[in-house]
């Protein structure tokens, strides 16, 4: 009896003992599982994310790339990329770090060229003296240069400039053939070279040597009429009417009393005389041939007052038909033409003018 007691004591003894062990082995598994999971989690120890072993970057986000790529690269770096800092480079405050803050903080400003050419825009109606001083203030070439090199330069293989007739107080000899337009010159060019544009230019509009279809005798006439028409005509329209007036006053005779080449005079040939090479005469000499109310002066003047535009020289060859030999412009900027004296006066009173 005494034996059997023992035996179940015993058995009782060894079921309590097994599961105060289980217990016991339970309570350690929760606490080793807790802590990995809690070390992970907050990124303290390794400083690595479970199943990743690159380093995490204290400094930058997880996608710097894609935030901070520099703009162009630098140094031996891949444009487009990040530089590869180095653990002591990636540390605040180090002095790698700053330099390279710095180095990547530089901002280069490229430095355009300056251009070796310049567009120079001449107005139709510009005389050689207006042109000459529009190129020097765009850096082509000197005034002086220019005019004194159209003075003299040979520039007599252009067809339209050989066949100009010579006389002997022409005060400009390649007025009225530097033809208006918008040109590209390069800085600091020969003054030959500058000339040519023009002239190149007046080949490359059609005007040839010869007056076809025109009363004048050439085409250096029909220059030479064409540039008084420009400064005395204020609409294209009108160009053509005041050429076939002015043409009928040759036909008849008369003086063309333009006040364009009485202003040329007084304007530009008198204070230049004496300054340019070919241009040596007393004004006066050049005022009896320019002047078209002197007496000495019939019929068109010694050569042309301005640089005519394609409009003024075509209204030269195809004049309007008028029997009118006067015409006035108004304070209202009317154009009235007549056809004798008598008719005129009457036209200034009706224009303001008298």
């Amino acid at each position: 009896m005494k034996s059997w007691f023992l035996r179940i004591t015993a058995v009782f003894m060894a079921v309590i003992l097994c599961v105060a062990m289980s217990a016991c082995g339970k309570d350690d598994a929760g606490e080793e599982s807790s802590s990995a999971f809690g070390q992970a989690a907050s990124g303290e120890g390794n400083s690595t994310f479970a199943g990743n072993s690159t380093p995490v970057d204290p400094i930058l986000p997880p996608d710097a790339e894609s935030i901070a790529q520099p703009v162009g690269g630098g140094g031996d770096d891949t444009p487009g990329t990040l530089p590869n800092v180095s653990a002591t480079q990636g540390k605040p405050g180090s002095t790698a770090s700053n330099k390279a803050t710095q180095q990547n903080n530089k901002t280069t400003v490229a430095k355009e060229p300056e251009s070796r050419t310049v567009k120079v825009t001449i107005p139709e109606g510009y005389n050689i003296i207006q042109i000459a001083k529009k190129l020097e203030a765009n850096g082509v070439c000197s005034a002086t240069d220019f005019i004194n090199t159209a003075q003299t330069y040979d520039f007599s293989y252009y067809p339209l400039v050989g066949s100009m007739p010579k006389k002997q107080y022409r005060a400009f000899k390649l007025e009225g053939y530097l033809f208006p337009d918008t040109y590209e010159f390069y800085k600091n060019m020969k003054p030959q070279d500058a000339v040519g544009k023009f002239l190149r230019n007046g080949v490359l509009n059609g005007f040839s040597s010869q007056a076809s279809g025109s009363s004048l005798k050439n085409m250096d006439e029909v220059i030479t009429l064409a540039s008084i028409v420009e400064r005395e005509a204020k609409t294209n329209t009108e160009k053509n009417i005041i050429a076939g007036i002015f043409l009928n006053r040759l036909k008849m005779g008369m003086n063309l009393e333009s006040d364009a080449t009485r202003d040329y005079c007084i304007n530009y040939l008198s204070p230049n005389a004496g300054k340019y090479k070919k241009f040596d005469q007393p004004y006066m000499e050049y005022a009896y041939v320019y002047n078209t109310y002197n007496a000495s002066c019939p019929g068109l003047p010694a050569g042309p007052i301005c640089n005519p535009g394609r409009s003024s020289i075509r209204a030269v060859l195809n004049p309007t038909k008028t029997d009118a030999l006067y015409f006035c412009y108004g304070k209202d900027r009317k154009l009235y033409t007549a056809v004798t004296y008598e008719e005129h006066k009457q036209n200034k009173k009706m224009a303001g003018l008298v």
